[in-house]
């Protein structure tokens, strides 16, 4: 087995041209300002189609796959069930989420 390596800047520029036109590109907003080093921002990635920041990672895993891989699945109380769900959909693949015993009901 192989160890995975991280990301180097030219993964990570390849992942961003591959979520072009996917993803919303969202704003960066100020909460509050302690003095210039100090600025707190927010990433609303509510914006998003799936309300989470989960469709850009699953999207990228999900394009990634060879042809042919046809299904997915997850194990997932909530939003990468729903991005999975979603990225399936335009890919035209099954997917399966197993929602644990312990989740919530909401």
């Amino acid at each position: 087995m192989t160890a995975l390596q991280p990301p180097d800047i030219d993964d990570i520029k390849a992942a961003a041209r591959a979520l072009e036109g996917i993803i919303v590109r969202t704003p960066l907003v100020p909460l509050h300002s302690f003095g210039k080093a100090s600025t707190i921002l927010l990433k609303p990635e509510i914006h998003q189609v799936v309300t989470s920041f989960k469709i850009r990672g699953v999207y990228h895993a999900v394009a990634s796959l060879s042809e042919r891989q046809r299904g997915v699945s997850t194990v997932s109380a909530g939003n990468t069930a729903q991005a999975l769900s979603w990225v399936a959909k335009r890919f035209s693949i099954s997917a399966r989420s197993i929602m644990p015993e312990t989740a919530p009901r909401s």
